[in-house]
Formats: structure tokens, sequence, C-alpha cells
């Protein structure tokens, strides 16, 4: 026999003698039913995805989330929400953005992709991107006039005997 009791945000699920809690519910993209969000469903969900970054063809978080039918916008709530998970998340872009630079390195992967998509995976390429923004502008990028002075060179009019010592070297 199961009853559900519900207080505030949380539903407490009772069975016999144990107890279960869940948080919250999401909507499964791939069967389109609701399901609990649980503490344990959320350490699985970790567990897996640090797994999963392991995977040489691992290159994007949705690779990861389409086939379990969690969005990405309702996985990055979640990450918000769970320091578990968000430990996961970190360790899993670090994962992908090593395979990447490492891949683009190796001419396996679109160097210009790779770069462009680079900040969101490393902390280093976020600051350097930042970094390069703040930058450009501060340069103004076009916004000032630059004055460039070309000084013009007179020609020396070479004398008699250097032109005929020029014209003997010549021959």
């Amino acid at each position: 026999m199961t009853k559900a009791t519900t207080s505030q945000n949380n539903t407490t699920l009772k069975r016999k003698s144990k107890k279960l809690t869940w948080y919250e519910k999401y909507r499964n993209l791939n069967s389109w039913r609701e399901k609990p969000v649980s503490v344990a469903f959320i350490e699985f969900l970790g567990k897996e995805l640090m797994e999963w970054s392991d995977r040489d063809d691992a290159y994007k978080i949705g690779q990861f989330l389409r086939p379990k039918g969690i969005s990405r916008e309702v996985f990055l709530c979640w990450v918000e929400k769970y320091d578990s998970l968000k430990e996961a998340y970190n360790f899993t872009l670090s994962a992908i953005g090593d395979r990447r630079e490492i891949g683009a390195l190796k001419k396996e992967l679109s160097e210009k992709t790779v770069h462009f998509t680079q900040s969101h995976y490393s902390a280093t390429w976020r600051k350097a991107e930042e970094r390069q923004a703040k930058l450009r502008k501060d340069s103004g990028d076009g916004d000032k006039e630059i004055v460039i002075n070309i000084t013009e060179f007179q020609k020396a009019k070479p004398d008699v005997a250097e032109s005929v010592d020029m014209a003997k070297n010549r021959k």
C-alpha cells in the first residue's frame, strides 16, 4: 500500500517502513510523463554523468541528457540547486574541454569551432576571452582616431664621381 502526502514543495511517499522524499517533478521528454526528483536520483544522475564524461565520444552535455529525456534548462536548474550535481557537472565540463582542446591540437577536430566554444568548457579559456573582450572595449574598437606620421625621405642626389663608380661596378 502506498500513501502520498504533500507539504509545501516536498512530496513524501510512504511505502511499508521506508520513507522516500522527492523535491520536485520533471517531464521526461522521451516518454512525456512526469517523474519524481529525489536526492538519490540526483546523486545517481551525477555519478552517471561523470562516468559518461570518460567516453571518447562525449563532446556535449546534450548527448548525455537527450537519451534520458531531460531538457538542458531543467538540468541546469538542478545543477544550481544540488551541490553534488554541480560538482559532477563541473568535472564533466572539464573532461569535455580537455578532450576538445586536445582534439583541436591533434587536428582531429575543427580548430575554429573548438576555439569559438572552448570558453564554455574551460575556466582558463573563459578568463582569456573576458580579458580579450575587456582589451577590445578599452581600445575602443575603432572609435579612436589613430594618426600615423610617415616621414618623407628625400632622395640624395649622387655626385658625379659616385655615379661614375656605380656605372663601372655594373659592368
